[in-house]
């Protein structure tokens, strides 16, 4: 049986990877084979070679299928995260492409002497400037050691020391060590590098032909030395202005006439040697492979090479001080390199997910994330060309920015969102689905938040500029960071609508929030004991004190223990409140203040903490005090257990409880006064709580001093509350003061709890979805319930005394006749409102509510309506009515619009006039694959 079960999963795979199968996603085929372990014989050994071959030929359900054998091979033998990790391998082929196509590189002679090198001697103080003609041998490898001939005495050995840094704006001369200039403070430029030679440094750019001093001497075999040196004296005006290699020759002793000087060469290399320097290249090998010597470059041919601007990759070559590796710089380039280089960036991806999203290819793109392949940075794809070294990336990336315009590739997150928001929605969740925990809210992705400099801007701002508000939905719906704090201040949010605004805004407290714990907590490992100490900074930064158990340990009285391991549940501090210089300090206990805290937990108060061993996170087996505290109160001592010992300093070296008071908020509607089971709120300026409580509302820990309230998404207001410590006496008489509280709240104020209520306005959302060709008006009361695949509902609704105007599924409507009910008078209910609402499209025609809604509206049971339609499913209205033909436009019309519109002014074959599309999302959907700039302006 269990071979039938084989051979039938064999076929069934056959039959999915099939060419004709073309309705079968790639993902299935995935799927089949990591759940029935099917094996193709004569596709083994599967690599990730072959998956990418296929994907560049085309066959996606080929590649899926190795793609997906590579990852469960790996799976099992190394396990899932090395295997995630391997499956994002560079491309090493994609490289070695541009490296033959683009980067073009050129071997150069330089003859002896016409490069200089600041050497240092044994015996002088001061470093000088040696030509290479004066080299007894070449560079050590590693140590920088060079033996340099002074005219005719003994060789003298010396240090090859770095050249002073030159400020570009003021010529102040720095230290090499100086990161900015010491005149001026100006920032070290990025072409203005560090090395030990003059001009042939990693990461300059030079001019071949400023370093042709001499041109060549056309002498006949007839001709003399001396006519030579008339010759050569009469063209000294041909000399570079920055050449001192004369002065150096007759300052050693020897003649600089002593015959015509050779000129720069620049030797020609075949593919194969310039496949060998590109992988010495990458293994940072080319100044310690010895084996390999230069004479085997370069020697076929020997010509000038078109274009005098390059950028130097590697000197010297094999120690060799005659030889340099260079590039020609992109203001250099030939066409066909250009066009090379925008070609590749759009259809090639240098990762096996970077080649899956730019052929669209998202099914696949969603499963890969799912699994752990790291997310590619695109806007920083291809830049390892030509070396791992900071100097060179920079430089090709300047040059390739050059090549395919200063915006840059697109990232790939944005070429999802230009596809559809529904596509983007899918990735994001793949994303948060690998992330465990608190984790994901500190996950700083580039092509979410914006890269350095801002290249690539932040995917929100972008698509805030072209008005896709489905795309900032999606954004600020999930969990990950998303720069809500830069989309809030830029200029687009002033057309954003109400409800993003407001969804927003509580996204840019929790990411606040978050920034700050994962600043304090950076150095928290992986293992229990460093979470256990993220868990601690997170709860003394928090204004809500979160009593929840750490990953890892389990809660047992006031302890949390793992194995060994017992820390005590309690917030204390010394020396501090907050601030980023504090930190989370672990003091080891002994067995008997173990005992002591345990039978009587007040007496925390009374342990003298002075000298006792501490550590960052529990690290040894037996009782732990966290204290928050600043660092410096932590000292090394070598007779410690833990190699560190708790120093406080002027201040008395007993902790401090964190005063706390608690709190019940509650959320009631304005029209109804129904209290909300499914809020958030926000409380101070740096912590966000999100709950789902219960009708009697969320029961928090508060520590004690004045914050601030607000719940952004609700629409209401933020105000400050003042959290003050509880007396005996004012708790007993706010409990039995009032008679019409309930016995439940009457004993949660005796206990000296507070309740703090907040009235929601109760927003309201239209929106269209398409069911069977069929449009649908939806009516809901949250904004997270809208679906991506919406569209928006144009038109009006009309009340007894009001009418409102509905323009974007985004943009909350309250009930007008509730925003004028005073608290003194009756409340008037949602359920009569709504009742008698009529709605028009954008035509007035109006829209027939079904049966099943007008059920829904008169039900009794459930009397508030907004409340209802907050906490279940959205409610279906009816269909609606088809839109009216719009009478077509005169013929002047009809070309100043498409003038205007840039579009062609002919006819059709048969002479009519074209009709322009009206539909905006058949202007609003931008294209799926590679362009630049994706999006498509409404």
């Amino acid at each position: 049986s269990e071979g039938a079960e084989e051979s039938d999963a064999l076929v069934e795979l056959l039959d999915l990877i099939q060419p004709w199968n073309s309705q079968v996603d790639p993902a299935e085929i995935w799927d089949h084979v990591m759940n029935h372990d099917s094996k193709l014989s004569w596709l083994e050994p599967s690599t990730l070679e072959k998956a990418l071959e296929a994907a560049h030929a085309g066959e996606w359900r080929l590649c899926a299928y190795l793609a997906a054998r590579c990852f469960k091979d790996w799976k099992e033998r190394l396990g899932s995260r090395e295997a995630a990790v391997k499956m994002g391998q560079v491309d090493q082929r994609c490289h070695r492409t541009l490296w033959l196509a683009v980067a073009d590189v050129v071997l150069v002679d330089i003859p002896p002497g016409q490069e200089r090198l600041r050497v240092l001697l044994d015996h002088e103080s001061e470093p000088r400037w040696i030509a290479t003609d004066q080299l007894e041998s070449d560079i050590v490898p590693g140590n920088g050691r060079v033996v340099v001939r002074m005219g005719k005495g003994t060789p003298v050995v010396g240090q090859l020391v770095q050249k002073e840094f030159q400020c570009l704006s003021c010529s102040w001369t720095s230290p090499p060590s100086a990161m900015r200039c010491g005149h001026c403070g100006h920032k070290r430029e990025d072409h203005s590098r560090h090395g030990w030679a003059e001009r042939f440094n990693p990461g300059e750019t030079i001019e071949l032909s400023q370093l042709l001093w001499q041109k060549r001497l056309r002498s006949a075999p007839s001709v003399s030395p001396k006519r030579a040196l008339d010759v050569e004296s009469r063209r000294s005006t041909w000399s570079a202005p920055w050449s001192a290699t004369n002065e150096l020759s007759r300052s050693s002793g020897r003649s600089s006439s002593s015959g015509p000087k050779k000129s720069i060469r620049c030797l020609h290399l075949s593919e194969e040697e310039r496949l060998r320097l590109h992988q010495l290249l990458v293994d940072n090998c080319l100044e310690q492979a010895q084996d390999d010597r230069e004479d085997s470059f370069g020697t076929t041919s020997i010509s000038h090479v078109s274009g005098t601007w390059y950028h130097v990759l590697a000197y010297p070559l094999f120690g060799d001080v005659t030889k340099a590796l260079v590039r020609p710089a992109a203001r250099c380039w030939a066409p066909s390199q250009k066009e090379k280089a925008t070609s590749f960036t759009q259809r090639r991806g240098e990762t096996l997910l970077a080649e899956c999203a730019k052929a669209c290819q998202w099914s696949l793109v969603e499963v890969l994330l799912r699994h752990g392949v790291p997310l590619p940075d695109l806007h920083r794809e291809f830049e390892k060309v030509c070396g791992n070294s900071e100097a060179t990336r920079r430089l090709w990336r300047k040059d390739w920015l050059h090549a395919i315009g200063p915006s840059g590739p697109t990232p790939l997150l944005e070429l999802a969102a230009a596809e559809d928001a529904a596509i983007l929605g899918k990735l994001l969740n793949a994303l948060e689905s690998r992330i465990k925990g608190p984790g994901v809210e500190c996950c700083q992705l580039p092509d979410l938040v914006g890269g350095p400099g801002g290249k690539p801007e932040a995917l929100i701002l972008r698509a805030a500029e072209v008005r896709r508000w489905g795309v900032v939905a999606v954004l600020l719906s999930s969990r990950l960071p998303v720069a809500a704090g830069q989309f809030l201040s830029s200029p687009a949010a002033v057309y954003c609508p109400k409800g993003l605004v407001l969804q927003a805004e509580a996204k840019e407290l929790k990411e606040r929030f978050t920034t700050a714990v994962s600043r304090l907590s950076a150095d928290a490992k992986t293992t229990a004991a460093g979470q256990l100490a993220e868990y601690f900074h997170r709860r003394h930064i928090s204004t809500v004190l979160d009593a929840s158990s750490a990953d890892g340990f389990e809660s047992k009285g006031l302890w949390l223990c793992h194995e060994d391991i017992e820390v005590w549940n309690e917030l204390h501090q010394l020396g501090c409140e907050t601030g980023a210089e504090a930190v989370v300090v672990f003091l080891l206990l002994s067995s008997n203040e173990c005992s002591l805290l345990t039978s009587a937990p007040s007496a925390v108060k009374t342990l003298n903490l002075q000298g006792k061993d501490a550590a960052l996170a529990p690290s040894k087996a037996g009782g732990w005090l966290p204290i928050f505290c600043p660092r410096n109160f932590l000292k090394a001592a070598d007779a410690s257990e833990t190699g560190k010992t708790f120093e406080p300093f002027q201040c008395l070296p007993t902790c401090r409880p964190v005063a706390s008071r608690h709190v019940r908020f509650q959320v009631q509607t304005c029209c109804c006064g129904a209290s909300l089971e499914d809020f958030e709120f926000c409380l101070g300026t740096s912590c966000v709580h999100e709950s789902k409580g219960t009708e009697t509302g969320k029961d928090v820990e508060v520590r004690l001093g004045h914050h601030r309230l607000s719940a952004p998404s609700l629409g209401i207001a933020s105000r400050m509350i003042d959290v003050t410590p509880v007396k005996e006496e004012s708790a007993v008489a706010e409990g039995d003061g009032d008679s019409d509280v309930d016995s439940e709240e009457k004993a949660w104020r005796k206990d000296g709890g507070l309740i703090e209520v907040l009235i929601s306005p109760g927003f309201l959302f239209f929106y269209v979805i398409q069911v069977e060709a069929t449009d649908y008006l939806m009516l809901t009361g949250k904004l997270q319930n809208i679906p991506e695949e919406a569209q928006d509902f144009v038109g009006k609704v009309f009340f007894e005394e009001a009418v409102v105007h509905i323009r974007s599924r985004f943009e909350p409507f309250v009930l007008p006749a509730l925003e004028a009910s005073n608290g003194d008078e009756a409340r008037t209910g949602c359920q009569d409102v709504l009742r008698n609402m009529v709605i028009t499209n954008s035509d007035g025609q109006p829209v027939d509510l079904s049966h099943a809604a007008v059920e829904y509206l008169e039900r009794e049971e459930d009397p508030c309506k907004v409340n209802l339609l907050r906490s279940a499913a959205p409610l279906r209205l009816g269909p609606l009515p088809k839109t009216l033909q719009r009478r077509r436009p005169g013929r002047r019309k009809e070309k100043i619009d498409r003038r205007r519109s840039g579009g062609s002014t002919s006819g059709s074959a048969g002479g009519g006039r074209s009709k322009a599309s009206t539909t905006p999302g058949a202007s609003g959907g931008g294209s799926g694959r590679r362009g630049y700039s994706p999006w498509t302006t409404w």
